[in-house]
C-alpha cells in the first residue's frame, strides 16, 4: 500500500518547473487546455518573466493574458506550485493554519481564505452533482451542524432567525457484515 509520503514525493517529482505545474493543473481541469482570445484566435502557452501566460497565436493580435484568467485562480498571487501542494494537503486534511504557515509558507489570512474557498468549491460541486447516500441494505449516520457568525444567534434559530446555516452530513455504511455463531 502506498503511503501519503510516497504520493507527495511522486507529486513533487512531477512539478519541477512552472510548465510542469501548469500542465498538471490542465490535466486536472483547473486550467483549460485551450484558450481563445477576445478575437476568437487560439492562444498558446508562453513563458514570460518566469511565469506562463496565454499568448494569441495570431500575429496581428498578440494578446497576452494570465493562465489563471477565467479560472478560480484568477486574482490569486499564490505560486501555482503552492496551490497544488495546498490542494494535496487539503485532500489529506492537513491544512491547519499552523501547517500552512510552517510547511507551505502561506500566511495566516491566505490559509484561511484558501481553506474557505476550497470548501465553497466542493459545496458548489455537490449542489450541481448531488450524491445519494443510503439505500437498501445501508446504514446512514447523520449529523447536524449549525454555522452562525454570532454564537448568541444560535438560540434564536427557532424564532425564525435566518442568519444561521444548517449543514446535514451523512456517512453511509454497508451492511455487508454477516453475523455468524461460533461454538
Amino acid at each position: 500500500m502506498a503511503t501519503a509520503n510516497s504520493h507527495l514525493s511522486s507529486l513533487m517529482e512531477k512539478l519541477k518547473t512552472e510548465e510542469d505545474v501548469v500542465s498538471y493543473l490542465q490535466e486536472k481541469g483547473i486550467i483549460p487546455k485551450r484558450k481563445l482570445c477576445a478575437n476568437k484566435h487560439y492562444m498558446k502557452k508562453r513563458m514570460r518573466d518566469g511565469t506562463i501566460c496565454w499568448r494569441c497565436s495570431h500575429k496581428a493580435c498578440g494578446v497576452r493574458i494570465s493562465v489563471r484568467r477565467g479560472t478560480w485562480l484568477e486574482g490569486s498571487t499564490l505560486p501555482l506550485k503552492t496551490v497544488v501542494l495546498f490542494l494535496y494537503a487539503w485532500s489529506k486534511e492537513l491544512t491547519s493554519i499552523r501547517f500552512c504557515i510552517e510547511e507551505l509558507g502561506i500566511n495566516h489570512g491566505t490559509a484561511v481564505d484558501y481553506n474557505s474557498y476550497v470548501r465553497e468549491i466542493c459545496a458548489e460541486d455537490l449542489l450541481r452533482h448531488p450524491v445519494q447516500i443510503g439505500g437498501p441494505g445501508k446504514t446512514v449516520d447523520l449529523d447536524e451542524i449549525v454555522f452562525s457568525r454570532d454564537l448568541t444567534r444560535y438560540k434564536y434559530i427557532h424564532s425564525g432567525e435566518k442568519s444561521c446555516h444548517f449543514v446535514i452530513c451523512g456517512i453511509s455504511f454497508s451492511r455487508s457484515r454477516k453475523l455468524t455463531k461460533h461454538s
